[in-house]
Formats: C-alpha cells, sequence, structure tokens
C-alpha cells in the first residue's frame, strides 16, 4: 500500500498531482497550511494507514535544501511553524517524537520518497535524510535539483538515506524519474528543464 501526502496549501501543486501522481487505491492524505502540521499529519497516518502495511509514504510539497514542506504551502513560514520536514524541527521535542509514531506501519520494504525541490542539496539536505531514515528505520531519498511539482518521478540527482546512515547516490531513481518525465510530456520536460537551468533564483520569487 502507498501513502501520499499532499500539501494543498498551493492549489496548484495540488491540482497538478491530481493530474500525474494520482493512483486508485491509495491512501491520500490532502492538508492545507496549517500550525504543527507535522504532528497532525503524522496522526492522520496512524488512523489512515494498516500496521506494517506501507511500502512508499511520499510528501508532494514544495521543498529547499534540507526541507520538505508537509502543510506550508509556498511559504517558508513552515519552517518555524513546524509544518515542514527539516532539523528545525527537531529543536521542538513534541514534533520530533511525532515521527516515530508512523515507524510501524512502513513494511519491510518501505520506503519514503519526499518530492519538494532541492531537498537533498547540500549537507542539510543529506542531514535531514539520514534523521529521518534513522527514526522511521526505512529508506527515505529526495533530489538535489528542481522537481516538477506534483509529479511523482524526480529531475537531477536523487539520494538515498538508509537506516544505517549511509547516504548514496541512487542512480536508479535518477534515470527512472527523467526518463518518465520526457516520455510523459517531452515539450513540458525540456521547458522546465531549460527554464530552471537559466532562471535565476532573484526572478523565480
Amino acid at each position: 500500500m502507498n501513502v501520499n501526502v499532499i500539501d494543498a496549501g498551493d492549489p496548484g501543486l495540488y491540482e497538478r498531482w491530481k493530474k500525474f501522481s494520482k493512483t486508485p487505491g491509495n491512501v491520500d492524505i490532502v492538508v492545507g497550511g496549517m500550525c504543527n502540521g507535522v504532528v497532525q499529519v503524522m496522526g492522520m497516518i496512524t488512523r489512515q494507514a494498516p500496521l506494517g502495511q506501507v511500502d512508499c509514504l511520499t510528501f508532494f510539497g514544495h521543498g529547499a535544501s534540507g526541507a520538505q514542506m508537509v502543510a506550508g504551502g509556498k511559504s517558508r513560514a513552515g519552517l518555524s511553524e513546524l509544518s515542514a520536514l527539516s532539523m528545525q524541527l527537531f529543536r521542538d521535542k513534541r514534533a520530533a517524537d511525532s515521527l516515530s509514531l508512523i515507524t510501524p506501519y512502513f513494511s519491510p520494504s518501505g520506503e519514503v520518497l519526499l518530492m519538494g525541490c532541492n531537498v537533498a542539496a547540500g549537507q542539510d539536505g543529506k542531514d535531514l535524510l539520514t534523521k529521518l531514515s534513522s527514526i522511521w528505520q526505512v529508506p527515505v531519498s529526495a533530489a538535489d535539483w528542481f522537481q516538477s511539482k506534483g509529479r511523482s518521478d524526480y529531475i537531477g540527482t536523487v539520494y538515498t538515506a538508509t537506516k544505517d546512515g549511509t547516504v548514496t547516490v541512487n542512480m536508479s531513481k535518477s534515470i527512472e524519474g527523467l526518463q518518465k518525465f520526457l516520455s510523459d510530456d517531452f515539450a513540458e520536460a525540456i521547458g522546465f528543464i531549460i527554464y530552471n537551468l537559466f532562471t535565476s533564483e532573484s526572478s523565480r520569487r
């Protein structure tokens, strides 16, 4: 069974997720922007997913180096409001402790995918993946580049952390993601890649 958490604080992301990634039979948890979002979402997962049967938990939302939005929309305020998976979250004991609530829900082959932009970039990104994997006891993956919002295929280099603290480049996910994006909509994929290669950060805001 797969569980998807969709941060609908960005309505555009939610609409694209419905178009590209919604699949019958999954547990889909759609949340809006909220304070203390991580704690609330962990509770939702425990109420909606069966113990020991989650093969893949995917978070669809915006991101940054070392941060995956869960219920923060486009705003970076989600970091201080405990609505993002980030190292900052671990400063709050209640929020940090809530993460372990879902550990028993993963199957033996379970994994977590963080689909935000640039989540795995830099040391902050690697530290977050390592921390989450150690808590959830399953591999946790994210990419180091911009992602096409709402899609479940990665763009850029994908890094995967395992529960033993190792972080490696996941070439299969890196290649498969780009191939799927190109095959689904070649024109959009090329436009997306060119835009992100040649558009400055300041121009995006």
